[in-house]
């Protein structure tokens, strides 16, 4: 549902729901978050904006990203682990709620049993149609002072198509290749930061290189962080509280 917002100096008002305005949670290549407190929660705020020279120029992209991340952040719904989307958004910009933790990337003692709530948490994602495609990056996974796994930012993440589509075979067939790279990535991380917990099978996948991500490495993420990096060198400037312990 879209809204109508209203911004002043220290107050976000959105289809007359009020919020007060905090400080800016990220700023990257995409989009601005920013913090957000009403309605009974703490929300970010994500504004899709090129954060480039020249980024007004494709401000259209920008706003198509933005609600197609809103409509997977939709989609994913009712999944514990999926932050709470706010029902109204706008043009190119969504709220979803914050969830109080610390990244994986920066989690020095993960507890036990984690990366098995992990694995069901994206088997959860994979039932509904969506591959998350960004699992390479821990700081996407915010552990909560319970221990428990969460999943943010599915901007890049492919969705199967509709049956009406004619390319849908293709695009399905694309969405299970990635939803098994997901799979391959959480193990990479478990045995990285959970080695005692890995498992045989576990190792048989962690040994074996997949042709998926090869090509993935060589023809995608490669180029794309050369291009990225030149036009925003500074990348992401993410603050995040440490929970306590």
């Amino acid at each position: 549902m879209t809204g109508r917002l209203v911004v002043e100096p220290h107050r976000i008002v959105l289809d007359g729901v009020e919020f007060r305005r905090g400080a800016i949670l990220k700023k990257d290549f995409f989009s601005t978050n920013l913090f957000l407190y009403g309605d009974g929660r703490t929300y970010v705020l994500k504004h899709s904006f090129f954060n480039f020279f020249l980024g007004r120029a494709f401000r259209w992209i920008a706003h198509w990203l933005s609600r197609r991340e809103s409509s997977i952040y939709a989609r994913l719904q009712g999944i514990d682990g999926i932050p709470y989307l706010f029902p109204v958004r706008g043009r190119d910009f969504f709220l979803h709620e914050y969830i109080e933790g610390w990244p994986l990337s920066q989690c020095q003692d993960v507890p036990d049993g984690f990366f098995d709530q992990l694995v069901a948490l994206v088997h959860r994602v994979h039932e509904r149609g969506v591959a998350y495609a960004d699992l390479s990056k821990r700081s996407n996974v915010i552990v909560t002072p319970e221990g428990r796994p969460y999943l943010i930012d599915f901007q890049i993440s492919p969705v199967r198509l509709p049956r009406t589509y004619f390319f849908r075979p293709f695009v399905d067939g694309l969405v299970r290749l990635i939803q098994d790279e997901d799979l391959r990535h959480v193990v990479k991380h478990k045995k990285s930061l959970r080695p005692d917990e890995m498992t045989e099978a576990e190792w048989d996948v962690y040994r074996a290189k997949s042709l998926a991500n090869r090509l993935h490495k060589v023809l995608l993420r490669k180029p794309w962080l050369s291009v990225k990096r030149r036009i925003w060198p500074k990348g992401s400037d993410e603050k995040r509280k440490r929970f306590r312990e």
